[in-house]
């Protein structure tokens, strides 16, 4: 029950906090968004595996928010092709997933084969985007399109993140 709850709490905490980091609210400087992300997931992930020290992702994903979009977020429809933009998205991902799995793995906080499972994260940033913008929306800060794609991609973050640190 415990880790059912601390993977919810993850999920709901990094989809949210992910859509901030992409501006669903004016909180100031772009870097408190980042922070918004950063420093709850990394507090999930200190959580969830009962390790302070999992707190040293903090700065790895705030850094990782800091690469541009590249305009890929479009996946096509405006800018560049789909597979261009599904190419720039991927390494996108890669680079959000790899701010937690290399840390945690070189503590010694997840194994190999869970680091590689964060790091699979990543491959689902293209994903989350063309899902984003096949879903109709009209939810205020979840329209159709990239913001509704940073709180599929942030939810699916935090549950595989949760899931490789509490089994």
């Amino acid at each position: 029950m415990r880790n059912a709850l601390v993977i919810l709490v993850s999920i709901l905490v990094s989809a949210i906090g992910f859509r901030i980091r992409g501006g669903m609210f004016n909180i100031g400087p772009h870097s408190f968004s980042r922070l918004a992300w950063a420093v709850p997931v990394g507090a999930a992930a200190a959580f969830a595996s009962g390790k302070v020290e999992a707190l040293v992702i903090v700065p790895f994903l705030f850094a990782a928010c800091t690469l541009p979009t590249f305009n890929a977020i479009d996946m096509g429809r405006e800018n560049d092709t789909l597979q261009w933009d599904a190419f720039m998205t991927l390494l996108r991902g890669l680079v959000f997933s790899l701010a937690a799995a290399a840390p945690l793995y070189l503590l010694g906080i997840v194994s190999a084969q869970h680091a590689l499972a964060i790091l699979g994260i990543g491959l689902f940033m293209p994903m989350a985007y063309e899902l984003g913008w096949r879903t109709p929306s009209n939810v205020p800060q979840l329209e159709r399109g990239p913001a509704i794609a940073e709180a599929y991609f942030g939810g699916f973050y935090g549950l595989a993140l949760a899931s490789a640190l509490v089994f």
